[in-house]
């Protein structure tokens, strides 16, 4: 219903301080009005605008209150009040709040210009010790749509200029469902189903199937094989013409590295309905495992250009086959139980997958601790998720650093093991970074996707203290701006989240990279980023941190004077496509940590 259809606004016409409430109510609304309680569906105040604002359930007992009015204008109690109905006009005072207050005016016209008509002045909203709070007052008038709700086009609720975000509120402004994006109810009614997999309408990704069927065991060995022979007769060809001319120096500096060239090929042809490789599932069936006994670098090339030409499940097969032997490790297709306990819905983040990247179960003392999505060609990973903890907010620092045998090839063991104390890590420092590539870092520090600080169990916190977790971060912007953003989250979902909370943190890079003996082993983030999701939380929460649940983000620059800027999880998706190389689908959690209708009774 709208609000104008049952409501009745009574306006103050004194200039001193507007009634109470509780004496409008009683003197007023029970008196000559002659009302009960069970008469009124809604009672509001606004002071700063002088009025109060009636809202009955039935419509014969508003025209009866109006004619009620009208009749007894000149009663004691009624003639202080000036009676508005609400009609259903243009006008609008709206108030915008952006975090970034030295966002200008003039540049919130541009944008409010788009959707509406906004007329002469502005007024900045301050507090009772006189201070502007960062809001803004616009009077608008909502231009006409035939197609729109109640015949308006209306602003967006939330929006960003730049990397900057902003809200807005105006009286009558319509629900919009973050979900299918469409006015008239919000999110948490809304019946739509989206698949985390395929993105898909009407399904959910427990009943999702590619169209395709899937091959025979016997057609996958056949495809396997013949790229084998294929990749390797190009390698003999390759060391074997002896004739074949010599590379003048300018034209060997033409030719990029070979780790380049993987970097730029790896993951092209990766089918979206696999989901990048798995390692760290005790139990599982590995799809694929087997040692190579080639070079793998030289062959991408060849590999890469096959791969493109062939079916999607033949695509799949030939990335888990490259995959297998860069790292001659399990490889699995889908997540386990144990692993997806640390996402929302079991759902990784979408729009993510490529031929380097593993995801890794990092699990101590024989329990999964939290999902890594490792990077064995940058040696960092791109991101952690986790289940929060309430913690006290201490750290765990007694705990030596520890690696990841899953990724060195040729160990069993399923979780993350100390360091060995000969210094002699070269059996594994190809697939992830080790102890010393951090040791001469000047300016630079391990700093913990999953920190310690937000979990509870000394477990938990010791198994955050691994290389697989950890990227080179400035030291003033770990330890300044970005420690106080964990600080800030554990302290707003220790206080109003109610239910399990998951978070997902990652990276983004552009080339910079610490080196070790001439060679780039580790690549330094551009930009660090972290979302949460809560799906229950106090709706009673202060506004301020009830606008920023049930999931918000952040991003901050990796650099001195870095700062972190919190934004809505839509903003973050936008920056990540234009920082990064994700996939248009790119989505950290599954319907934007949006909860399911509650069932109607």
């Amino acid at each position: 219903m709208d609000p104008s259809d049952n409501t009745l606004r009574f306006r103050w016409k004194k200039n001193e301080e507007i009634t109470p409430l509780l004496s409008f109510g009683r003197d007023v609304l029970f008196g000559p009005l002659c009302l009960r309680a069970e008469d009124i569906f809604c009672l509001q105040q606004n002071t700063a605008e002088g009025y109060f604002d009636v809202s009955l359930h039935d419509t014969s007992k508003l025209q009866e209150t109006k004619a009620l009015f009208s009749v007894n204008q000149d009663n004691l109690l009624l003639k202080d009040f000036k009676l508005e109905p609400l009609h259903r006009n243009s006008h609008r005072v709206l108030t915008v709040q952006m975090y970034n207050p030295w966002v200008t005016e003039e540049t919130l016209r541009d944008f409010l210009a788009k959707y509406v008509t906004v007329l002469p002045g502005v007024e900045k909203i301050r507090d009772t010790l006189g201070i502007w709070t960062g809001e803004r007052q616009f009077r608008i008038m909502l231009k006409e749509d035939p197609g729109g709700y109640h015949g308006f086009l209306h602003p967006p609720a939330s929006f960003t200029i730049g990397e900057d975000e902003g809200h807005l509120i105006y009286a009558g402004q319509p629900s919009l469902c973050r979900k299918c994006s469409r006015h008239g109810h919000t999110a948490e009614t809304c019946s739509l189903q989206r698949c985390c997999y395929c993105e898909g309408l009407g399904h959910d990704a427990s009943d999702c199937s590619p169209n395709a069927p899937l091959p025979s065991l016997r057609d996958m060995e056949l495809v396997v094989k013949e790229l084998a022979q294929e990749m390797l007769a190009q390698e003999m060809h390759a060391h074997g013409s002896r004739d074949r001319p010599r590379k003048t120096p300018n034209e060997k500096k033409q030719t990029p590295s070979k780790r380049r060239r993987r970097r730029r090929i790896g993951g092209t042809c990766l089918n979206p309905f696999i989901r990048s490789p798995v390692i760290g599932q005790e139990g599982a069936h590995s799809a694929a495992t087997m040692g190579c006994g080639f070079r793998l670098g030289s062959l991408f090339p060849t590999a890469m250009a096959r791969c493109r030409a062939a079916l999607p499940w033949q695509q799949a097969v030939l990335g888990m086959l490259l995959v297998a032997c860069r790292g001659q490790c399990s490889v699995e297709t889908v997540l386990s139980p144990d692993c997806s306990v640390f996402l929302y819905k079991g759902c990784p983040p979408a729009g993510l997958e490529h031929a380097t990247l593993l995801y890794i179960c990092q699990r101590l003392a024989g329990q999964p601790r939290f999902l890594t999505l490792y990077d064995t060609i940058d040696h960092i990973p791109v991101y952690s998720a986790y289940s929060f903890k309430r913690s006290d907010g201490l750290k765990h620092a007694d705990v030596s650093w520890m690696y990841e045998p899953q990724l060195s090839g040729g160990s069993d063991s399923g979780e993350m093991k100390p360091f060995p104390q000969d210094s002699l890590h070269g059996r594994f420092e190809e697939s992830q970074a080790v102890l010393e590539d951090y040791s001469n870092s000047v300016g630079f520090e391990r700093g913990q996707l999953n920190p310690d600080e937000h979990q509870a169990n000394p477990s938990d916190k010791a198994a955050t203290y691994t290389l697989t977790n950890v990227v080179p971060q400035d030291r003033a912007f770990n330890a300044g701006p970005w420690n106080q953003q964990e600080h800030r989250v554990r302290q707003r979902l220790n206080n109003y989240c109610r239910g399990p909370a998951y978070i997902v943190t990652g990276v983004t890079t552009s080339g910079l990279a610490i080196r070790r003996r001439g060679f780039p082993r580790v690549a330094v983030p551009t930009y660090l980023w972290s979302a949460y999701c809560c799906p229950e939380y106090d709706r009673n929460a202060p506004y301020e941190e009830r606008a920023k649940l049930p999931a918000f983000a952040a991003h901050g620059r990796n650099e001195p004077g870095g700062r972190v800027t919190e934004l809505s999880l839509t903003a973050l998706h936008n920056f990540l496509k234009s920082a990064t190389y994700v996939h248009k689908s790119f989505r950290i959690f599954q319907d934007d940590c949006v909860p399911p209708p509650s069932p109607q009774r």
